[in-house]
């Protein structure tokens, strides 16, 4: 196969990805345009309530706000807050914000930089967004158009979500600067200098059309310069990191040398000229040296070299040659990237016949599987001492949902808040697509952090939810609680897988005692769960398959569940034993998962009446509210540490 073969394919990938930019540019003029928009607005507000006869004074500027416009502008100070992500600027609004006395000019000024670092946080976002995802499809499309070109028959593990975010957070010019910093480097030059103008409009007793167009005239100016940077850079990032992902692709694929391919016309730089056509080690790689971009707007790319035409890789197992059919890039990504789980059924002998492994060893080897891929895609940056905060704003980043974390003193620890249910219409029946606008979590929250943080992992379950299919809308009161029994089954057993595998060694109560106790021994009677000893094994499997993207159709799931006959008041008596001789442990699993509701005393009141009720009560609906959660709390804390039997 001619290597001309491969240069009109990955041309043919530049330009599609040339496409994508034009695409995303677009998003992010509209951001800019906001930006700008937002800031005239608020100068012309300003204005209009404070001036007289069109015009104000600099003393009138700074004068101190009512008591009206303080209360109302603490509000605004309360939004910006929640979405400010610098931590300087956060401090910043902080501290306004503790402060009795507030002039009207500093107001201004500070709505007018918050528009700017809106803009920043934003664009950050989007172009971090924009370049994950540009490098995971430009090596899955390189390995693609290899593999179609000699005929691979060759699988591929999946891309490790997290070791991508630490490419494209790595800086790849010699500077250190990623492109955030590249485009912003004069932040702070541009705020002072609009503070500066603005303060100049109230000096010369400029009126509102003056002060509002002088003004307005330098946003427009500064903002759509700092368009046309971004521009640039975004040109210049996804080049930067389309060939960083080719380059992991070929070594993948054990592809030894690439070629440069420039596009030859008209626009092509000098040096892109000189370069095209050289050859190049995979060792030898530099982006900016010997790999793509070379310049700004380069439009450069690499393509696989072989010296020779390449057979072998057309070959099967056995050695003999064997053509595939044609797929396009779906099919081939369907059937050739897969998930490490796939793998693990089967093992290949030395003759290269399918040799199955005994059920022991597929479900070890299953579990240690799952736990590797969530630790290292999803929980890798967790740690005990960083904070509720950055505890959850990590898990949300690294499970790539696009929800805020917002912070509320809230009577209950945690939710995900409802943005709607979109109702569809699937096979005669009706489901709806979940939306999700934050994650909420209570800053009074008096147990340690290692329950805050399992409370995180419980909500981010529910959040993984975002864009899924349901089976219930959350007004229907009627189902929305059998709904319930599943949903916070799950969620509640792959906290505790997870806070489990971050390496937390400190035995955890359990939330939603009755459901739990309920649900979990009738769940292990279903094939799926049959092996499961733990809550933490039930959480495994749960938290794995929404982690893949399974929908929540949990009704019919929980009808059938619920058929399966317990008396739970029988299956309690295999506990008593065990609960008689560590009430200690059990004390300590229900007091610190509520210290703010539960007093000592009280706890130590329900572990002992505990094994009384389990051993005389002869039917559940016989008791007391009070005496069912004492059941059910001591109940589930025995399955917890004794294991669900």
């Amino acid at each position: 196969m001619s290597n001309n073969y491969w240069t009109k394919r990955f041309e043919e990938e530049e330009k599609q990805r040339n496409i994508s930019n034009k695409a995303y540019a677009k998003e992010i003029e509209k951001q800019y345009k906001i930006a700008e928009n937002k800031i005239k607005s608020d100068i012309e507000k300003w204005y209009i309530r404070i001036a007289e006869n069109n015009q104000i004074s600099l003393a009138d500027a700074k004068k101190l706000l009512t008591k009206d416009e303080l209360k109302e502008f603490k509000w605004t100070l309360a939004e910006y807050t929640q979405k400010a992500k610098s931590g300087a600027w956060k401090k910043e609004l902080e501290n306004v914000s503790a402060r009795v006395h507030i002039q009207r000019l500093e107001a201004l000024q500070l709505q007018v930089q918050n528009s700017i670092e809106t803009l920043r946080n934003k664009e950050n976002e989007m172009l971090e967004d924009y370049l994950i995802k540009n490098y995971e499809d430009t090596y899955y499309h390189s390995l693609y158009e290899i593999s179609k070109g000699l005929n691979l028959k060759t699988s591929f593990a999946t891309l490790d979500k997290n070791k991508i975010n630490q490419v494209i957070e790595k800086p790849w010019l010699k500077d250190g600067k990623n492109f955030s910093d590249r485009i912003w480097q004069d932040k702070e030059q541009l705020i002072n200098t609009l503070r500066t103008k603005i303060t100049q409009s109230f000096i010369t007793g400029s009126t509102l059309d003056e002060a509002v167009e002088d003004i307005s005239k330098f946003v427009s100016d500064k903002i759509k310069n700092k368009e046309y940077v971004a521009r640039r850079l975004l040109e210049t990032e996804s080049a930067a990191y389309a060939s960083k992902a080719q380059i992991e692709a070929f070594k993948s694929i054990d592809v030894e040398k690439y070629e440069i391919v420039a596009t030859l016309d008209l626009h092509t730089s000098e040096i892109c000229q000189e370069m095209d056509g050289k050859v190049f080690n995979i060792s030898d790689q530099e982006i900016g040296v010997t790999v793509p971009p070379f310049h700004s707007h380069c439009r450069t790319v690499i393509a696989p070299y072989f010296d020779d035409e390449p057979t072998r890789a057309s070959r099967d197992e056995n050695g003999e040659y064997k053509e595939i059919k044609y797929m396009n890039y779906k099919e081939w990504k369907d059937q050739y990237i897969k998930k490490d789980i796939d793998k693990l059924y089967i093992q290949v002998n030395g003759k290269g016949n399918l040799e199955s492994k005994n059920k022991s060893d597929i479900i070890k080897s299953r579990n240690a599987t799952i736990d590797k891929e969530i630790k290292e895609n999803v929980l890798k940056d967790v740690k005990h001492n960083s904070g509720l905060g950055t505890v959850g704003k990590r898990t949300l980043r690294n499970l790539g949902l696009d929800e805020n974390l917002n912070f509320e003193i809230m009577d209950f620890r945690g939710s995900v808040s409802s943005d709607c249910d979109i109702e569809l219409t699937k096979s005669k029946k009706i489901m709806y697509r979940r939306k999700f606008k934050m994650m909420n979590l209570s800053l009074n929250d008096e147990r340690n952090l290692y329950y805050r943080e399992k409370t995180i992992f419980h909500e981010s379950y529910h959040a993984m939810l975002d864009n899924k299919l349901v089976d219930v809308h959350f007004s229907d009161v009627d189902f929305i609680d059998k709904w319930r029994d599943i949903e916070e089954v799950f969620a509640e057993s792959s906290g505790h897988y997870l806070s489990d595998l971050v390496g937390n060694k400190v035995k955890l109560g359990v939330s939603y005692p009755e459901r739990m106790a309920e649900v979990l021994p009738r769940l292990k009677k279903f094939r799926k769960f049959k092996e499961c000893k733990t809550i933490s094994d039930f959480g495994r499997i749960a938290y794995y398959e929404r982690y893949k993207g399974k929908n929540a159709i949990w009704i019919p799931i929980r009808d059938v569940i619920f058929k399966q006959e317990l008396d739970i008041l029988e299956y309690s008596k295999q506990y008593v034993d065990y609960i008689e001789k560590n009430k200690s442990k059990i004390f300590t699993l229900i007091y610190k998962n509520a210290p703010d509701i539960l007093s000592k005393e009280e706890v130590v009141e329900i572990v002992d009446r505990s094994t009384e009720i389990m051993k005389n009560t002869t039917s559940i609906d016989n008791l007391t509210d009070f005496e069912k959660e004492i059941f059910y709390n001591v109940l589930v804390s025995a399955m917890k540490l004794k294991g669900v039997k």
